[in-house]
């Protein structure tokens, strides 16, 4: 007796060329974003964390790693060059010695300003010829895509906060 198979949803079978376009324009405003940074000392994975010691400052690495979504193992050598280039301070935990807690440095605070107009460019040029209405639907689809995988939405200036 043959099997009969299930209708796919409406668009699921664009859903692998989906996945695919949203990989390739991450890895573009990776590559855009790149060289610019470099000149501060930051890669793409320690902007992540300095944007998020500018929202929180004093986080224990535990807690960065959680909010930039990024293992220990990869965490470490971002932490350590920021240390190098004299952007963060780790300091050990009062209350518990086991963890440091990171810390901005005058350095870091001083280069938020650049390194935010930098990205803001990068990302204005990426969605340059996109209306206000279609960068709305583009925002509220990918926060519809971070909700059905269960990736809590971050929360900051400019970011969509609920799904519709």
């Amino acid at each position: 007796m043959p099997t009969r198979r299930r209708a796919a949803p409406p668009g699921a079978g664009d859903a692998l060329g989906t996945g695919l376009l949203l990989r390739r324009a991450h890895r573009a405003l990776a590559r855009a974003l790149t060289p610019r940074f470099a000149a501060y000392g930051v890669s793409v994975g320690a902007f992540n964390v300095l944007v998020a010691l500018w929202q929180h400052d004093g986080l224990t690495q535990i807690e960065l790693g959680q909010r930039v979504d990024v293992d220990k193992a990869t965490l470490t050598p971002i932490f350590d060059g920021l240390q190098r280039a004299g952007l963060i301070e780790r300091r050990r935990n009062p209350d518990d010695r086991r963890r440091n807690n990171v810390f901005l440095t005058a350095r870091g605070r001083a280069v938020r300003a650049p390194l935010l107009r930098i990205a803001s460019g990068v990302v204005a040029g990426a969605v340059r010829g996109l209306s206000d209405d279609e960068l709305a639907v583009l925002r509220r689809g990918l926060a519809t895509i971070l909700a059905n995988l269960g990736e809590p939405l971050a929360s900051g200036p400019g970011i969509v906060s609920t799904p519709r």
